[in-house]
């Protein structure tokens, strides 16, 4: 784990599948996809995604490691394929952030890549999946390794510029929301944070570590 006694196992195989509400709809809003993520071995692994799944696969946010040398992330309409080392067995800090027109990745607080312009209004979504791979239309895998304090905030592009990653567990406000399986109930949490009342889920440490 990062932070706390324990951190969501992904073994390669399973994940999480969260239920998706009015929280996870992104559509045009700016928001805040973060969480500190440690891989075990390399395998084209998600460390998240948002989709939408019935019918034909439509990805609209997510990040991977595709290998040793390379990551791969997407926000709506726009990709990158980038160079980069995310190493074994160390925790590092994900962020995917959406300010206006503008998306882009940081890693430990740096950003990788290019500032990824005009993605446009993400489609309505019906899954949303945490260390999980897409079950069809990509060779994508579930992600090998741990998963620790992941957090979506809507409504607010936190990170816009190079950052120190939070140096402790993210706050926890309280419950509001479940998953469909139940695995998480009680574990999903909102807040609001300054005028523009954006919404923040969560998934909380507690009997699944995250």
């Amino acid at each position: 784990q990062k932070f706390g006694l324990g951190s969501l196992a992904v073994p390669g195989s399973g994940g999480l599948s969260v239920s998706v509400d009015e929280t996870l709809q992104m559509r045009g809003s700016d928001f805040t996809i973060e969480a500190w993520a440690s891989l075990s071995a390399y395998g084209n692994s998600l460390v998240f995604q948002s989709n939408v799944f019935s019918g034909a696969v439509d990805d609209t946010i997510q990040f991977r490691v595709i290998d040793a040398t390379r990551v791969y992330w997407e926000v709506g309409t726009k990709s990158e394929l980038v160079d980069f080392v995310f190493g074994l067995n160390t925790f590092r800090h994900v962020a995917v952030t959406r300010d206006g027109n503008q998306a882009r990745l940081f890693i430990d607080g740096a950003q990788v890549g290019t500032t990824l312009t005009n993605p446009g209004t993400l489609p309505t979504i019906d899954r949303f999946t945490i260390g999980d791979g897409v079950r069809s239309g990509s060779s994508s895998t579930p992600w090998n390794g741990y998963i620790d304090e992941f957090r979506v905030t809507k409504g607010q592009a936190l990170y816009v510029a190079p950052f120190t990653p939070p140096a402790g567990p993210f706050p926890n406000p309280g419950a509001v929301g479940s998953t469909a399986a139940g695995i998480l109930a009680g574990q999903a949490h909102a807040i609001a944070l300054g005028q523009q009342r954006a919404e923040r889920q969560r998934l909380a440490r507690g009997p699944v570590g995250i």
